[in-house]
């Protein structure tokens, strides 16, 4: 009912007369019919099980791997939407909007207790028709993530992050940006069930059309507490540092999308349990950015299970 009006208008309906449509609405038309498919598929190989248990070389490795996909085409075309068309990613004429994401997971010492590494990776590309320049966005990112344990009670944990986001043309939302990150993360077990950690992180992103360049320093201490059989008490405050020649446009996610200068950010939550069927939630949150006003958001929630 596009009008609103209670009445079944013909132009509100689509004739089925050579398959399943789904309407999408674009730009600058009327709805269309389209076909739509798409999949779904994860597979998880962990060797500290079954027979390979029993290897050394592989009892400490995991891998995971998923996909998800989708497309869709003009009825009027005769390219494919079968399982082979989603796994893969093409360009075709008639193909309306189309999405694929693959990402992979490799755990090496997952479950020691000294330490453990994971490697992730996120290979993702996107096709709409109806943004400009048919929205061909492609990303590509890698995270490194080392965790050790040098005693009880201290945990250290390194991160590095390497990524490329690209957005096809020549218009004003095309880009081709590089990120790099570093970031090293302490926490402290204290007695009584309280949590103390210190964040510290580097980055430096580049954005290759427009020539910028951005760089950033990051400090975020952070303080927990369990509360036991109830919730926890969590909060943080982050201090952003922002360098750059030029202004960076929001759009780019340049920095993280901290603007150029001293940013500044705290969050406190609680989550608690009042009762063995009510929990409650509650979260404020405050950023402060350079030539902005400043933002508080704050959000209650309770929750009973019937």
């Amino acid at each position: 009912d596009v009008d609103g009006d209670g009445a079944r208008d013909p132009e509100e309906f689509i004739a089925e007369t050579a398959g399943n449509y789904e309407p999408i609405y674009g730009l600058f038309t009327s709805f269309q019919p389209v076909r739509d498919a798409s999949i779904g598929l994860r597979t998880v190989m962990d060797f500290s099980r079954g027979p390979f248990s029993r290897a050394r070389l592989l009892r400490d490795l995991a891998f995971e791997v998923s996909l998800e996909s989708e497309r869709r085409t003009s009825p009027d075309v005769s390219i494919g939407i079968a399982p082979p068309s989603l796994i893969g990613f093409t360009d075709e004429e008639g193909l309306m909007s189309a999405r694929r994401s693959v990402r992979s997971t490799l755990h090496l010492f997952r479950r020691r207790t000294i330490g453990s590494i994971r490697i992730d990776s996120r290979l993702s590309d996107d096709l709409d028709r109806r943004l400009s320049e048919d929205g061909r966005t492609k990303v590509r990112e890698w995270v490194f993530v080392g965790k050790v344990r040098p005693s009880r009670g201290w945990d250290t944990e390194l991160r590095v992050e390497t990524g490329a986001r690209r957005r096809a043309g020549k218009g004003a939302f095309a880009h081709n940006i590089a990120e790099r990150g570093l970031e090293v993360r302490n926490w402290v077990r204290l007695p009584d069930g309280w949590q103390t950690g210190l964040t510290i992180g580097w980055g430096r992103d580049r954005e290759r059309q427009r020539d910028l360049h951005a760089r950033r320093i990051s400090i975020g201490p952070e303080l927990r507490r369990a509360l036991r059989g109830r919730g926890r008490l969590t909060s943080r405050f982050d201090w952003v540092r922002v360098t750059s020649d030029d202004p960076l446009p929001l759009f780019l996610g340049l920095a993280q999308g901290h603007r150029k200068g001293v940013n500044y950010r705290w969050r406190f939550g609680v989550d608690y349990r009042l009762g063995a069927y009510v929990d409650a939630f509650m979260t404020y949150d405050a950023t402060i950015r350079p030539e902005r006003p400043a933002l508080h958001v704050g959000r209650v929630e309770i929750r009973a299970s019937f």
